[in-house]
């Protein structure tokens, strides 16, 4: 709201969240939700083609106007690129590097000695893709005429001036060299007019954060005139105010610093192992609402933040959700233990967070504690329908949750009975090596293969030393049960033939 251009933007945003206030707190978000969504995240996303899916129903609702922003011709590009060429004098606005493909062409040029040369190209204040509109895309026509008509509401454009062809005219470009062009274009710099307030066309260069250009100048003091040429028009300062109104906005939220991080954590993510949950739970969905558990491992507060981060930012990029509800709980050292001296060394850290739902955290946290989960991160995920759901969203939390740390307690009690196995396998390898050594026939069948059964992995017992261990992948609980009663029998005959063997002795 700070950043609108003109008094009439700033009320529109006043008005629209003092209507969602009245309808509660959901709708607040979702109007925040939809501002990022149709406004910031496309204009920020330029080059992206990727169309959010909408957050919520409290998205400010279209006029007729955005219906008068038409298609525009891409061989218009051509006729736009000579206008600003001519214009700006076949130099960088910015660095004063000439186009490499132009600066020969017209013999007559002055061309100063040494010239800095680099690929030029007119680029659009605002950007072109939002025009172009596909009659066989309805999605794609639906989502560009939200975004222009908020883009219309919150710097109160007249769009009469892009409509059609005039989205090609030379007032909403300027002449920048490709580095220059990409900045521009992802709001990391801007021109400001308030420096330069009673000059019509001058203006201050902005830099929200440090940036090299092309020339290998750092955020340079830049001044710049734009001069009209050969009655070609200078950039439209209207359309210059709003880029900057975008580029401050994105500054002052850090949306720059969280588009960086992001594109830095899927840096990251390539090539590496992604956590994987342990459990899902099945979609719980009320008037719209969708709600979605979801379990990882988690040994320590730090790691349960970085598996919430994980699903909000990675796995649900391409789809975000209204709210990420986390908690948490895990056994760590006390500081200065070293774990040697039994439990009193440990102390149990847990933690919850709401995401913007009002008290889920805790209800999730209840559930964790309620089952003895520990060691273990639990996220529901909400996607807002569009209808405040009132205490049955609730309701729909701890249904995920519950259904999450079940299968988390089945999946640890089948760890356990699975180290139990094992264990018992390494005894009773151990005693037949024993009973070899005692007695060099093998040992009769019924004896030996007490534990053998349709459902047992193992081999038969009779196997060598050098024979490979059971593979219990696949295997469930009441198995497992089964076969840690197979093995302690055996173990039990295992021992009484060796005592047998050792009187004989």
């Amino acid at each position: 709201m700070t950043e609108s251009i003109s008094d009439l933007g700033r009320r529109y945003v006043a008005v629209v969240l003092h209507v969602a206030q009245d309808s509660g707190g959901d709708a607040v978000v979702g109007v925040a939700r939809a501002w990022l969504d149709y406004l910031f995240h496309p204009m920020l996303a330029i080059f992206k083609r990727e169309k959010p899916e909408p957050s919520s129903s409290q998205t400010p609702t279209l006029d007729d106007s955005s219906s008068v922003i038409l298609g525009a011709s891409r061989g218009l590009q051509v006729s736009l690129r000579e206008q600003v060429f001519t214009r700006d004098r076949r130099q960088c606005v910015l660095t004063g590097t000439l186009d490499a493909g132009t600066v020969w062409a017209d013999l007559e040029a002055s061309i100063p000695t040494n010239p800095r040369l680099g690929i030029l190209a007119a680029a659009h204040i605002l950007p072109y893709c939002f025009n172009n509109f596909q009659e066989d895309c309805r999605r794609e026509l639906k989502d560009a005429a939200r975004t222009w008509d908020m883009l219309k509401s919150w710097t109160c454009l007249d769009l009469n001036k892009l409509a059609g062809e005039k989205m090609m005219q030379p007032r909403n470009a300027i002449l920048l060299n490709s580095v220059e062009h990409l900045l521009f274009g992802k709001f990391a710099l801007y021109f400001d007019k308030d420096a330069f307030p009673s000059d019509e066309n001058k203006y201050k260069v902005r830099f929200p954060k440090q940036t090299m250009l092309s020339n290998g100048e750092r955020s340079p003091d830049l001044d710049v005139l734009f001069v009209a040429n050969n009655g070609i028009p200078c950039p439209d300062p209207e359309f210059l105010r709003i880029h900057a109104a975008f580029a401050k906005s994105f500054t002052y939220r850090v949306l720059l610093s969280m588009w960086s991080l992001l594109r830095e954590m899927r840096r990251n993510y390539r090539g590496k192992p992604q956590p994987e949950p342990l459990a899902t739970s099945q979609e719980v969905r009320d008037r719209g609402s969708i709600f979605v558990g979801n379990i990882y491992r988690a040994t320590t507060p730090d790691e349960a933040q970085a598996r919430v981060k994980h699903l909000k930012h990675f796995v649900h990029r391409s789809r975000k959700a209204t709210h990420e509800i986390a908690a948490w709980r895990c056994m760590v050292l006390k500081p200065g233990r070293t774990g040697l001296d039994g439990p009193d060394d440990f102390e149990l850290k847990q933690g919850s967070k709401d995401d913007g739902e009002s008290w889920a955290g805790g209800k999730v946290l209840k559930v964790m504690q309620n089952m003895a989960v520990i060691d273990a991160v639990v996220i529901v995920s909400r996607w807002y329908g569009g209808t405040m759901l009132g205490p049955a969203r609730f309701a729909h939390i701890e249904t995920c949750a519950e259904e999450v740390c079940k299968a988390f307690k089945r999946t640890e009690e089948l760890q356990d009975h699975l180290t139990t196995l094992r264990t018992l396998d390494d005894i009773l390898s151990d005693l037949r090596k024993q009973l070899s050594a005692l007695n060099p026939e093998p040992p009769s069948e019924s004896l030996a293969t007490p534990e053998s059964t349709p459902d047992s992995p193992e081999p038969s017992p009779a196997r060598d030393q050098n024979s490979k261990k059971p593979d219990y992948q696949g295997l469930d609980v009441t198995k497992a049960k089964r076969l840690i009663q197979a093995r302690e029998s055996s173990i039990k005959s295992v021992r009484a033939l060796i005592a047998k063997n050792s009187e004989k002795t």
